[in-house]
Formats: structure tokens, sequence, C-alpha cells
């Protein structure tokens, strides 16, 4: 996969501040802090550390950030049941993620 350009990178940031100001994304915005079943968790990621990496330039690639991304909402299923507030939230967002990311992938010409 080719590097990202600048515009690319403008884009999935411009993805990344919808996620954080998406009304489920509450329990991603910032690393988790409470204790419960968060040890079972081998790579924490919130929507701030990515963010963080943006500006750090740790995604030359696309498969990165989505990767992070991704593992949110893994992470988030491994925490919490389906039909849990928690859990409904990581559904929701998801769904959006992934709407707004082929819409990216269409309008860059990537697959």
């Amino acid at each position: 996969q080719p590097k990202l350009t600048h515009i690319q990178i403008a884009g999935l940031i411009k993805i990344l501040r919808e996620l954080q100001m998406h009304k489920m994304s509450w329990p991603f915005r910032e690393p988790k802090t409470e204790p419960e079943g968060s040890d079972s968790i081998k790579e924490p990621m919130d929507l701030s550390t990515i963010h963080k990496k943006f500006q750090r330039k740790h995604y030359p690639k696309l498969t990165l950030f989505v990767k992070d991304v991704l593992r949110v909402f893994s992470n988030a299923r491994q925490l919490y049941s389906e039909d849990s507030q928690r859990g409904r939230c990581a559904d929701t967002l998801e769904r959006y993620f992934v709407a707004k990311l082929n819409e990216f992938k269409l309008r860059h010409g990537l697959s």
C-alpha cells in the first residue's frame, strides 16, 4: 500500500474528529482508567491516542490507521457485552467509521 498523501492524511484526521464528536464515542475518547477487565486488553487503544499518533506521523499507510481504530472496537467487545451501553456505542461507532472509511476510499481511489 502506498504512503498516504498530505491530502489523504487530512481526510483521515477529519474522519477521526468526526468519530471523536459522535455522540456514541464518549467511552472511547480517552484512555481507559477503570480497571474492570482492562488487564485482559493486550493493546489498549482510544481515539485520543490515535490523534496523538497522527501528530507523531505514526500513520504513513491507511492500514495502520484502520487497524488502530478497529482495535478500539475489538477491545470494547472483549470488555463489554453487546447489549451494554458501551457495547452498543462500539457497534454504532464502528458502523459509522466503516461508512466514512468506505467514502474516503472511494474519493481517493483506494481499495
